[in-house]
């Protein structure tokens, strides 16, 4: 959905995070001159770094990428475990500590 809001507003936005998600294929923003963050992880079993790859080419190419090692989809929220995710290696509160480092780094690039 956020991917959509910037596909829709390309010069209302500077910076895009996605948290274990990817545009749709009807959102390409590949072009746009927009800083993007993309945050997954590498047991995820909805948002598979699979699918993340997969779509990579609706993303500009100088998007970074974050994938957290041990880190799952469920983590990534206080919502409890989801059908179809998989075991985390490591803590939800680890796994969130990462995303918020992340996050303020990538915000500062913004200013």
């Amino acid at each position: 959905m956020a991917a959509k809001f910037v596909y829709d507003n390309p010069n209302k936005i500077s910076g895009l995070i996605l948290l274990a998600a990817y545009p749709g294929k009807q959102n390409n923003i590949s072009n746009y001159n927009i800083k993007v963050l993309s945050v997954f992880s590498e047991l995820d079993g909805l948002s598979t770094p699979e699918k993340i790859e997969n779509y990579k080419y609706l993303l500009p190419k100088d998007t970074q990428y974050v994938m957290i090692k041990g880190g799952n989809h469920s983590n990534f929220g206080y919502y409890g475990f989801q059908k179809g995710d998989n075991p985390s290696t490591i803590s939800k509160e680890e796994q969130q500590k990462i995303i918020s480092q992340n996050i303020l780094e990538f915000l500062k690039t913004l200013e």
